[in-house]
């Protein structure tokens, strides 16, 4: 009645879809300063399904949102803002890190 329900798979991504979702993924952690680091291990976890790695991807939104929670109750001149955004941006490169290479290493 609405047409023909058997579709076969579906296309496969080019290369630069690939490039794009990679650099899309990678960069979500890092650009919001940690807050979404949580992203790209997510997808790590989805694609490999592996206990360590929902772990990660669950530990990283709490860690991400108490340390801004410091940085933003805490005076910029204390010291303890500067190890929180330091630690924000930390688990934001690391995830990015972690989620690349993995995604290298599935498409390999």
């Amino acid at each position: 009645m609405y047409g023909n329900g058997a579709a076969g798979p579906p296309p496969p991504r080019g290369a630069t879809t690939v490039i794009t979702l990679r650099v899309l993924f990678a960069a979500a952690g890092f650009l919001t300063c940690g807050l979404l680091s949580c992203i790209p291990l997510f997808r790590v976890a989805v694609l490999r399904g592996g206990r360590l790695d929902w772990t990660l991807a669950w530990l990283s939104l709490p860690v991400s949102i108490g340390c801004l929670a410091v940085v933003g109750s805490l005076p910029e001149t204390d010291g303890r803002t500067d190890a929180a955004m330091a630690a924000l941006l930390l688990i934001g490169a690391a995830a990015a890190a972690h989620f690349l290479v993995v995604d290298l290493r599935l498409h390999a």
